[in-house]
């Protein structure tokens, strides 16, 4: 089954949205509401990011439009990662209202998320990490290797939610810097949590981020 693209404005939101919103009488029923919706719309990305993961695994290359030949499959994400069809992100960006490079992008950070950083997809997908701050953990360690993912995933999973976005994207590169990313993974193991301080990109006992 080939499910319609065509998806207009008003297909999409429902036609109840404003009456709910008019319905509150009060700043307190109104900030419940937003509180309410807010939670619904991480469920619903978490359940997006989840689904095109799943995507790219059952695109096989060939697979997804097997009449067209040449499909020379389709690297997302970091190492380790198997190609999906290099025609995957087409039909997926089509179902997602957003071209194909966003869609590649997108289906990229998900299988970033779900298979070189599990700790981090854990907590999105438990509601304590924003799935756009897991998004921006994945973009920053595709170009990683293993081992460097896995150590950025373990020492900045905790502190994800806590930080600005500014802050996560500095994170990163300084988790790589202190080790250097040719033995990043290899340093000494602590039984205590560690963020970097993002400023000087020295590890040290003052200025990390909490």
């Amino acid at each position: 089954m080939n499910p319609s693209t065509d998806l207009s404005p008003t297909t999409l939101l429902p036609s109840v949205g404003e009456a709910t919103v008019d319905a509150c009488t009060g700043l307190d029923e109104l900030a419940a509401l937003v509180l309410d919706q807010r939670a619904a719309s991480y469920r619903a990305e978490v359940t997006l990011l989840a689904a095109a993961a799943k995507w790219a695994g059952m695109a096989e290359p060939t697979s997804l439009i097997p009449q067209m030949a040449g499909d020379r499959g389709l690297q997302l994400g970091g190492e380790g990662i198997e190609p999906c069809s290099e025609y995957a992100p087409d039909e997926f960006g089509a179902l997602m209202g957003i071209s194909t490079d966003s869609a590649k992008g997108y289906m990229a950070e998900a299988l970033e998320l779900q298979l070189r950083l599990p700790r981090t997809w854990q907590r999105v997908s438990d509601g304590e990490v924003a799935p756009w701050k897991g998004r921006i953990i994945a973009r920053g360690t595709m170009s990683l290797s293993p081992a460097g993912a896995d150590y950025v995933d373990e020492h900045v999973n905790w502190c994800a939610q806590r930080i600005t976005p500014s802050q996560l994207e500095r994170t990163i590169p300084a988790a790589v810097a202190h080790f250097g990313a040719d033995r990043i993974g290899d340093g000494p193991k602590t039984n205590y949590p560690r963020c970097f301080n993002t400023n000087t990109r020295v590890h040290g006992s003052v200025g990390l981020i909490q």
